[in-house]
């Protein structure tokens, strides 16, 4: 018996797995696919402006939406803002964390930590974002990035599967997406990094109000 008893737990496993994998397309087939993000060309004091994507990265990430748009504030200071979002993830569709992005296209990453930011709505929680300071030559990027996975907000790309998988064992819902907000940075360093902490909280009340977030 205690020979057979890995065979049997294996078999076990698969069998959970495959009625886990059954339970999820139903529960998908079922769910309401995500409406697309009307994103504003404005938001708040911040104009925006799109800016031209790769087309061999949008082939790869094969989303519902995606958005590269720089947006100005009064002041003349701008930020970049990245989304990419889908109704529905699979093996073949799914996001990229940047951790692996951007080394991947030639830049380093020399810092990696978090931030504290004031979240949207009534109850005001606090959001934990990860920032990211990237060189390239002499080139200097800071970058903030946080995920949606099924309704909720994710700081980090474990907790973004983690909460995949719940959406879709209990709602049916592989929803998701990415979100990053990025400056380039000058001789003097980090003191571009006002500009994002100013236009995050603008970003977080408006997506706030759209599928991907409820």
């Amino acid at each position: 018996m205690k020979k057979r008893l890995p065979f049997i737990i294996t078999i076990i496993l698969l069998l959970l797995a495959l009625f886990a994998r059954e339970w999820i397309e139903n529960r998908q087939k079922s769910a309401l696919k995500m409406e697309l993000i009307p994103f504003e060309q404005n938001l708040g004091d911040w104009k925006g402006a799109d800016l031209k994507l790769d087309a061999d990265v949008v082939e790869m990430l094969n989303p519902d939406q995606i958005l590269f748009r720089r947006y100005q504030n009064p002041s003349g200071g701008s930020v970049d803002l990245y989304g990419v979002f889908y109704g529905s993830q699979g093996a073949d569709r799914t996001m990229h964390s940047p951790l692996n992005c951007y080394p991947g296209t030639g830049w380093e990453i020399v810092e990696k930590s978090k931030v504290l930011l004031q979240g949207p709505g009534d109850d005001k929680k606090d959001l934990v974002v990860q920032k990211l300071i990237l060189r390239k030559g002499l080139a200097k990027r800071l970058l903030y990035y946080w995920y949606y996975a099924g309704g909720k907000t994710a700081s980090n790309q474990y907790m973004n599967k983690a909460l995949t998988l719940y959406g879709a064992l209990m709602h049916g819902r592989t929803d998701g997406g990415l979100v990053t907000v990025s400056t380039i940075q000058d001789d003097a360093g980090l003191n571009q990094e006002y500009l994002e902490k100013d236009f995050v909280p603008t970003l977080l009340e408006y997506l706030s109000k759209q599928p991907v977030s409820r």
